[in-house]
């Protein structure tokens, strides 16, 4: 199967497009930070994480837990790690 790209996107300015790898990588049993981190230097990834805006960001990631949002770094990290297990879910059959 061919490693296409998949998008996460919501209703605001966050969105990413992955590999299926780079997605999986992110998202699996146990710690993922470091992977999570290792995603975020991806040349093609950073480029896009760059385009979020922190203020949407931390708006997004109100929704999804009570996080202390007001650190754009862990932020850039938890939205990556969302998407990642978001596309990962989306194609458990691929």
């Amino acid at each position: 199967m061919e490693n296409k790209k998949q998008w996460y996107g919501n209703y605001t300015t966050i969105e990413v497009s992955l590999t299926l790898d780079d997605a999986r990588s992110g998202s699996h049993q146990g710690q993922c930070d470091d992977d999570i981190e290792a995603l975020l230097r991806v040349p093609y990834i950073a480029v896009q994480v760059a385009d979020w805006d922190p203020v949407d960001l931390a708006r997004e990631l109100g929704e999804y837990s009570d996080w202390d949002t007001t650190d754009h770094e862990k932020n850039l990290a938890r939205m990556l790690w969302i998407a990642c297990g978001d596309i990962a879910e989306e194609n458990i059959n691929e």
